[in-house]
């Protein structure tokens, strides 16, 4: 609850004629299922592009970059990611938390074939398995969260 409210109070502070909308908005901050119980630095994020979603008028119910890592992260623990899903997953990490690209250092030496190297190969298929997760994601979303600020 305090860090939804910290991000809501930078976003009034950048965006002051919406204040009241930014307020209003604090329901759909609501962590989700590929939310909970992950890296804290995950639901700072998601609250930072529900929010920006919101002052540019953009639909919440599509599924953010945190919940979509939270997804990824939570199918691992069932099965060996792809290739094409490691590599969903450390460009949605990259593009969620750019100045942690030292990280990566460490697992290019691991799997450089999903991280720089062979990853332009998969870009097709990475980008069909996004559109993919973010379409299934948004309905569940759509249904978990509806009448909690994310219609």
């Amino acid at each position: 609850m305090e860090v939804a409210e910290a991000e809501i109070a930078l976003a009034q502070e950048e965006n002051p004629l919406l204040a009241p909308v930014l307020k209003e908005s604090f329901l759909a901050l609501t962590p989700t299922t590929y939310l909970r119980g992950r890296e804290d630095r995950l639901y700072p994020a998601h609250c930072k592009e529900i929010l920006r979603r919101v002052v540019e008028g953009e639909d919440l119910r599509e599924p953010t970059r945190a919940e979509m890592i939270g997804l990824v992260a939570e199918t691992s623990l069932v099965a060996v990611p792809t290739r094409v899903g490691c590599a969903l997953y450390f460009r949605l990490f990259r593009e969620l938390f750019p100045e942690r690209e030292d990280l990566f250092s460490e697992v290019d030496g691991v799997a450089p074939s999903v991280t720089r190297g062979e990853m332009g190969h998969y870009t097709g298929d990475v980008d069909d398995l996004e559109r993919d997760m973010r379409r299934k994601m948004k309905r569940e979303i759509a249904g978990s969260v509806r009448g909690r600020g994310r219609p």
